[in-house]
């Protein structure tokens, strides 16, 4: 055993050297660490994934009560950018939260404040952020000295921690309600899928009638009905489901009179059959009062086609073997991404003729297209824009992408901040909202091979400018702040890309506005280009980091 604990705590630790040790992946050594606590410490986060993708015990903790979470927030080796990853894969596995440990029976929220305090916020949003079955880490538990989290961030000095921890506990409450409804949205949608192959036709019956409560309302009123216990009124007859419940492996039946209104109303005394469907109109309905009550149906109508074809459609991903992308890891982040409208804001300059940096860039473009078009309607695909070139493309599919983009001419500089406001913020963004027609948070993902030109002709940063001022632009419009967020990537290897990127991770006034990728994008996917579950698995961690990095405002 002392093999597999070493070489997990140097990250050699790979599938064909632990498959021998599968049977006892939690034993551990004379001072209780076993090989996943070791991977923490050691901060390997490709061993913890490993180690937990085959069922290594997260709550595990050593002889002195510290569970790997305790760790990783305290004690792993991990660099600034993968302790907060190590951290959330392990929430993700069913780590505690609010697990006690070390000398002052701290929390893991309190021991990274306590360690780090400033240098690792992303650390401490991580551990706020709800992750499947914890709520994230609350701000009133007590260490052995009657400490709170805040308390500790207040005596160690550290104001970023301590407004993100305010800002947690008396949230903008547009902010936490786009949080809120999304969360519910992605619950609702695994819960039904949790029990669609139930032998229920309400299964198939359910899923197509999300088109409802704005448009149905009044007729459901004119009924003798309380609206808890209200279906979704079908408009038109759905179209068929794959799957145990849909009628499409059924021959063809005359058509059904329409339900009559003894049909709208759950029986008095629910059955094994019905309780699903009735908690499923009951999470329904709070959804649209929630939704009314912080004035959020701008964003999520469920009367819209969007909410009903992601569900169809992660129904068809989670049977697709060709993909892990319907696994339970990762099915809830395809749902989260779906919610999101993606506008790639692509290089055109010259610098990208050279070493085939366009071909790369087309090639990523098309790959980003694939995963977040997946779970949406057929006629809400991307939106392409370009630094300097003129063309609008919007709702593009894959197919698409190759055309349309071969099309382009590169020629000019890098003005990245300059069009990001003017072809992507002020078109899409702000006059939509100033109307108030937006119908999605935003994913702003930016592809370039060189530095703004502005940035290195003035030493000025308006790139970062234009981004910081995105928020404040939509507080003004009553939207949530990160109702837009982005990110930006680099292709090619030239220098001055990289060093502006590096100063961008590196500015803290930037980190809480944009995510900057650690990878060459180029690079990376021809590193992955040959294992297709393994570039969809690194495309979707790379498309949900910005959604996922801003912690308690979103998920």
């Amino acid at each position: 055993m002392d093999s597999i604990r070493e070489q997990a705590r140097n990250g050699t630790l790979n599938e064909t050297t632990l498959w021998p040790y599968l049977e006892c992946i939690d034993a551990a050594d004379n001072n209780g660490l076993t090989p996943l606590i070791h991977a923490v410490l050691g901060g390997h986060l490709e061993t913890v994934n490993l180690l937990l993708h085959h069922r290594a015990e997260a709550k595990k903790t050593d002889k002195r009560g510290r569970s790997a979470l305790c760790l990783a927030a305290s004690r792993s080796q991990a660099s600034l950018a993968g302790r907060p990853q190590i951290i959330r894969s392990l929430l993700a596995h069913d780590a505690e939260v609010e697990a006690k440990g070390g000398p002052k029976e701290s929390t893991p929220l309190m021991l990274v404040i306590e360690r780090y305090g400033d240098i690792d916020l992303d650390s401490v949003r991580e551990l706020l952020r709800s992750h499947g079955g914890n709520n994230g880490a609350s701000l009133t538990q007590l260490n052995k000295f009657g400490e709170t989290a805040l308390d500790i961030a207040e005596r160690k000095r550290c104001p970023r921690v301590v407004n993100i921890l305010r800002q947690t506990s008396g949230r903008h409450q547009t902010s936490g309600g786009l949080a809120e409804v999304i969360r519910r949205i992605i619950n609702l949608l695994l819960y039904l899928l949790s029990w669609f192959n139930m032998p229920l036709l309400s299964g198939s019956r359910i899923l197509n009638g999300w088109k409802s409560p704005v448009g149905s309302q009044n007729r459901l009123q004119n009924q003798s009905l309380p609206p808890s216990q209200s279906r979704p009124y079908i408009e038109s007859p759905p179209p068929p489901l794959s799957g145990p419940s849909s009628d499409a492996a059924q021959p063809e039946q005359p058509p059904k009179p329409p339900p009559q209104q003894a049909e709208l109303t759950p029986p008095a005394t629910p059955t094994p059959e019905t309780t699903p469907e009735i908690e499923y109109q009951q999470e329904y309905q709070k959804i649209n009062e929630y939704m009314d009550r912080n004035n959020l149906k701008r964003f999520f109508s469920m009367d819209s086609n969007l909410i009903g074809t992601i569900a169809k459609k992660a129904i068809d991903l989670r049977k697709d073997t060709t993909t892990t992308l319907g696994n339970k890891e990762k099915l809830p982040k395809m749902i989260q991404l779906a919610m999101y409208k993606p506008i790639i804001y692509c290089d055109d300059s010259g610098s990208m003729k050279q070493n085939s940096h366009h071909d790369s860039q087309i090639a990523i473009v098309e790959r980003i297209a694939r995963i977040t078009t997946r779970l949406i309607p057929d006629n809400m695909g991307v939106d392409l824009r370009f630094i300097n070139n003129k063309q609008t493309y919007d709702n593009l599919s894959e197919a698409d992408i190759n055309e349309k983009m071969k099309g382009i001419t590169l020629l000019g500089s890098t003005e990245l901040g300059h069009n990001l406001k003017n072809k992507i913020l002020e078109p899409l963004i702000y006059e939509a909202a100033d109307r108030g027609t937006l119908e999605r948070p935003f994913l702003v993902f930016i592809i370039t091979d060189g530095a703004p030109s502005a940035e290195k002709r003035e030493r000025k940063n308006p790139f970062r400018d234009v981004v910081r001022k995105c928020r404040k632009e939509m507080l003004e419009r009553e939207y949530p702040e990160y109702a837009v967020t982005f990110q930006i990537s680099q292709v090619g290897g030239l220098d001055d890309a990289e060093r502006f990127l590096d100063e961008s991770r590196g500015d803290e006034d930037m980190k809480d506005f944009i995510y900057c990728t650690s990878d060459r994008l180029d690079v990376k996917y021809a590193e992955l280009r040959k294992n297709e579950k393994m570039l969809e698995e690194w495309m979707l961690e790379t498309l949900i980091e910005p959604i996922l990095r801003w912690g308690p405002d979103y998920m």
